[in-house]
């Protein structure tokens, strides 16, 4: 199936799906176009095997999904932040009455209404309905991502490294180690900026390496 559809691909547009046919870019000057070259028994068994790292990378990810959203932890706290949310509807919905209660009462007695602060006791039944269908929603939206991610990867059908990833992956995972590395350089280039600017006159002058700055003077003055 793989092959039908790159092969389809090439003779669609060999000069952006030349990989699918040769492994170093063809001589597209000939008058004719570079024929498709059919794949080979070691190529369909190592596509068979990228299609099974593939599937078992899905389905490790699928996993840890349900391990994540099923356990008791995640359990408890999906239903302490419904507590709260019905705390503060609750809440909200109890100053705007008694708003409306204070202007009717101030307008016929003129007596001022305190607010009274009852507690809020959620019933069991409809924390663990609310909480199973706020982790049901969950839980597929972050199938439906990984699914998606995966149609993705698939489709560019990229190789994998040594580790396991991608070279997309790879390529994200260099650009955040560099991204990381400049960050701590430019916090390190500012806390001694921050240090050198409190530092006495007395201080300044210990710090500087002179015997560097006289031998630099000294190999570039004049003989």
């Amino acid at each position: 199936m793989r092959e039908t559809w790159e092969k389809d691909m090439f003779l669609a547009d060999p000069l952006t799906y030349w990989k699918f046919a040769y492994a170093t870019k063809p001589d597209f000057s000939a008058e004719e176009l570079p024929p498709w070259q059919s794949w080979s028994p070691e190529k369909r068994l190592d596509v068979m095997e990228k299609y099974r790292r593939y599937d078992e990378r899905f389905l490790n990810r699928v996993q840890r999904i349900y391990t994540a959203h099923d356990s008791p932890a995640h359990w408890e706290t999906v239903k302490a932040e419904i507590i709260h949310r019905v705390q503060r509807e609750v809440r909200a919905e109890r100053e705007k009455a008694l708003a409306a209660q204070k202007k009717k009462t101030k307008t016929i007695t003129g007596k001022k209404i305190d607010a009274v602060e009852e507690p809020v006791e959620v019933p069991p039944r409809v924390l663990e309905r609310r909480a199973f269908r706020t982790i049901v929603g969950q839980r597929n939206n972050a199938l439906n991502t990984v699914w998606y991610t995966h149609l993705a990867e698939v489709r560019a059908f990229e190789d994998f490294t040594e580790d396991g990833r991608t070279l997309n992956e790879d390529r994200k995972r260099k650009r955040n180690m560099v991204k990381a590395q400049r960050i701590q350089e430019s916090k390190r280039i500012k806390n001694a900026l921050a240090s050198w600017d409190k530092m006495t006159p007395e201080g300044k002058a210990e710090k500087v390496d002179w015997g560097a700055i006289n031998a630099e003077t000294s190999s570039i003055a004049p003989t």
